[in-house]
C-alpha cells in the first residue's frame, strides 16, 4: 500500500498498518469470502485502489423536513411520492426526496440512518420528505477519519432559509445525519449527527411548487454569497436581520417571534434617534405601493415596535397588542419582503445604494416619489404586494 502514490498522498504512511487491518476486515465481510476468498480479496483490492484514486471525500447529510409539502397535482410534481418517487434537484447543492429506503440507500444512507429518520419523524409538523445535501473535501492524511465537515448542515440551513424568504410557511428541518460514502471503508464508525429535534412549534405548512424552484435557487445563491462575505450588504446588518427572521420560525411563543421579527427590521432599517417613527416611515415608504398602504404599514409598524419595546422592557402587554400576538404572520410577511429586497440589492454590481446611503441619505431620498420608485424597483418591490397577495 505504501507504494501506491495516490494512497500515500491521500492517506499517509503513518496509517498504512491500520489500513491493512481494515483491508482484511473488508475482505472478510465480502459475500464471497467463504466460497471464493481470492475473489473477495481481488474485489477489495480493486475497491481500495479505486477509492485511493479519488481526490476528494464526499459528505452527504439527510434531515427530515417539517411543515413541508410538495404539490403533487398534474401541474406540480405528481411522481415525487411513494417508494418509486423521483427526487427534486435544487441548484443549492441539495435535493428533496421522499423518505424511503429505495430513494436513500443509493445515496449512501444505510438502515441505521433511515431508522434514525423514522425515530425523528413525529410531531405536528412531520412530513414525508427529507432534504439531502452534499459537500466535498480534498483528501489528506489529516482528514482520513473525518466523519463530517459541517458544510452539509450549512447548505441545508441556507436552503431552508431561502424557502422561508420566498414563501410563507414554517418549513424547518430536524437533526441532520451525515455519512461519507466510499468504495472502500477505511474504518469510520458511529453515525455523525448535528442538530436536535425542533420541538413542538406550530405553524403553516410550506408547499413546494415548480414555480418556486427558480426563486429558491436565486435566493439561496444570494444567501450563500452573503455567507461567504462575497456580497456587500446594502443596509444595516443584513446577516443579523436574516438570522433573527429565521429564528422567529423556531419560537414556541408568538411574543418571542414578534421580538425576533422587529429586531430583524431594526437591524436593516433602524436609526439612532426617533427609532419607532423613522423605522415605521422607512418600512411604509419602501413597501407601500400607494398612499393607503403606506398609512397602514406606518401604523402597523409603530404598533409592532411598541409591542416589542413593551415585552423587552418588562411592561404589560396591552389589549391593542393582542391581535398582533394572535397572528404574527403579517409582520413576518413585511420582514420577508424587505429582506428579499435587500438581498436583491446585494446582487447589483456597483449599486448606488450603499450602507452609507441607507444610514445617511435614505429619509431625504424617499421624499421624492421618483427616487422611491427607483429604489423599490431595484429591490424588486414594485408590485410585490400584489404578487404576494395572489
Amino acid at each position: 500500500m505504501k507504494e501506491l502514490p495516490e494512497a500515500l498522498r491521500h492517506y499517509g504512511a503513518d496509517d498504512a498498518s491500520r489500513l491493512v487491518l481494515q483491508f482484511i476486515y473488508n475482505a472478510v465481510k465480502h459475500s464471497l469470502f467463504m466460497a471464493q476468498p481470492e475473489v473477495a480479496f481481488r474485489d477489495t483490492w480493486i475497491d481500495f485502489r479505486s477509492e485511493a484514486a479519488v481526490s476528494s471525500w464526499t459528505f452527504r447529510g439527510v434531515a427530515n423536513l417539517e411543515y413541508f409539502d410538495v404539490d403533487t397535482s398534474d401541474t406540480g410534481f405528481p411522481d415525487v411520492v411513494g417508494p418509486e418517487g423521483r427526487i427534486i434537484r435544487l441548484n443549492t447543492g441539495g435535493i428533496i426526496a421522499g423518505r424511503s429506503a429505495k430513494t436513500l440507500e443509493p445515496l449512501g444512507f444505510d438502515e441505521r440512518v433511515i431508522e434514525k429518520l423514522r425515530e425523528n419523524w413525529s410531531g405536528p409538523g412531520a412530513s414525508s420528505f427529507v432534504i439531502v445535501t452534499e459537500s466535498q473535501q480534498t483528501k489528506t492524511p489529516q482528514n482520513l477519519m473525518l466523519s463530517g465537515d459541517g458544510q452539509t448542515e450549512i447548505l441545508a440551513n441556507l436552503t431552508v432559509t431561502a424557502m422561508r424568504l420566498v414563501q410563507s410557511g414554517h418549513v424547518g428541518s430536524g437533526p441532520m445525519f451525515v455519512v461519507r460514502p466510499a468504495l472502500f471503508d477505511v474504518g469510520l464508525s458511529g453515525l455523525h449527527q448535528s442538530g436536535w429535534p425542533r420541538g413542538p412549534v406550530f405553524g403553516r405548512r410550506f408547499l413546494l411548487t415548480p414555480a418556486l424552484l427558480m426563486p429558491i435557487n436565486r435566493t439561496f445563491g444570494q444567501l450563500q454569497m452573503l455567507e461567504r462575505r462575497q456580497a456587500v450588504p446594502a443596509a444595516g446588518n443584513l446577516s443579523l436581520a436574516i438570522r433573527y427572521f429565521s429564528a422567529s420560525f423556531e419560537r414556541r411563543s408568538a411574543t418571542d417571534a414578534v421580538v425576533d421579527l422587529v429586531t430583524s427590521l431594526e437591524a436593516v432599517l433602524g436609526a439612532d434617534v426617533e427609532i419607532s417613527f423613522r423605522l415605521a416611515t422607512r418600512v411604509a415608504q419602501l413597501l407601500g405601493s400607494n398612499d393607503q398602504e403606506r398609512v397602514d404599514l406606518f401604523r402597523a409598524t409603530k404598533l409592532w415596535y411598541d409591542l416589542r419595546s413593551t415585552v423587552v422592557h418588562g411592561g404589560e402587554v396591552k389589549a391593542k397588542h393582542q391581535p398582533l400576538l394572535a397572528d404574527p404572520e403579517p409582520l413576518r410577511e413585511v420582514v420577508r419582503r424587505l429582506l428579499r429586497g435587500f438581498l436583491q440589492l446585494t446582487s447589483i454590481n456597483q449599486s448606488p445604494y450603499s450602507k452609507h446611503f441607507f444610514a445617511q441619505d435614505l429619509d431625504a431620498f424617499l421624499l421624492s416619489e421618483q427616487n422611491r420608485g427607483r429604489l423599490r424597483s431595484a429591490m424588486g418591490l414594485e408590485g410585490s404586494s400584489e404578487r404576494d397577495a395572489g
